[in-house]
């Protein structure tokens, strides 16, 4: 069975308490992997959490960096549970390790389903890879991040400049691949659609 996904949460203020919920301010959220192989983290300005049906949401701009499990890393969740480092710490770890770095709004991270969900433009980067989409959903059991639509990517691939267009994608974290339907690449030499494309 192992450990469950837990979450860490971290406000440097807490603003105020109306109707069972909690207004905070100055935000890190700290996602462990069920295996405890990785820690995602969620951060931003503002933030109101409801302790009794477990839902924290994002009141306006949102980062979130998805680290990709390591290979044979197995410590459990609450040894890995150490206070989080801040963000500008992890941004600069991330040069290491492999993160996918998402800024959003409107994020809504339900702790019973371990799932973060928008319906809000997106902008993420992957590798050399920046790109686009509407609206995302995260699963921090599975480590799945699906864009739900108007997916665009560009930037460097095998050391030529591509641009991918794709209707909807999946990255798994585990994996470090995305899973596009209806995708199209272009490259200064090549271009290519599929249905479905790895």
């Amino acid at each position: 069975n192992g450990p469950k996904t837990i979450f860490w949460v971290h406000a440097a203020k807490q603003l105020g308490y109306t109707n069972g919920k909690i207004a905070l301010h100055d935000v890190s959220v700290v996602l462990y992997g069920k295996k405890g192989d990785r820690r995602d983290r969620i951060y931003g300005d503002d933030f109101e959490y409801d302790p009794k049906d477990g839902v924290i949401r994002a009141l306006g701009l949102v980062h979130i960096d998805l680290q990709a499990a390591a290979a044979g890393s197995g410590q459990g969740a609450n040894a890995a549970a150490a206070r989080p480092e801040a963000p500008e710490s992890a941004k600069a770890a991330s040069a290491s390790t492999k993160v996918v770095h998402v800024t959003t709004s409107g994020l809504v991270y339900l702790q019973k389903l371990g799932v973060a969900s928008t319906n809000e433009p997106i902008d993420f980067q992957a590798g050399a890879m920046t790109g686009h989409a509407t609206g995302a959903d995260y699963s921090s059991d599975s480590g799945l991040l699906t864009l739900h639509s108007a997916v665009s990517m560009s930037g460097m691939a095998a050391g030529r400049a591509v641009n991918l267009t794709a209707a909807t994608a999946e990255f798994d974290e585990r994996s470090q691949q995305a899973f596009l339907t209806h995708a199209q690449y272009e490259s200064p030499d090549r271009t290519a659609a599929a249905e479905q494309a790895t």
